[in-house]
């Protein structure tokens, strides 16, 4: 499973993005160097939103929407 995910950062910004571990994707948005930049500095996150798919490429076509 493909998932489209929002998450709510510390500041009150939205990020978007698509993963195909959520939990694995929380973990490292809130804690590793693998989250995504724009994230690290705005810690802790919260997810707010996800929608699964069955192919990456579905989850990554509703990131594009969600902007």
């Amino acid at each position: 499973m493909n998932y489209t995910y929002i998450v709510q950062c510390a500041d009150g910004t939205l990020y978007t993005g698509w993963t195909n571990c959520l939990s694995r994707r929380m973990k490292a948005h809130n804690e590793g160097k693998a989250g995504a930049k724009y994230t690290r500095a705005k810690r802790p996150v919260k997810l707010v939103y996800y929608e699964g798919f069955a192919t990456k490429e579905e989850a990554m076509i509703q990131i594009g929407r969600a902007h």
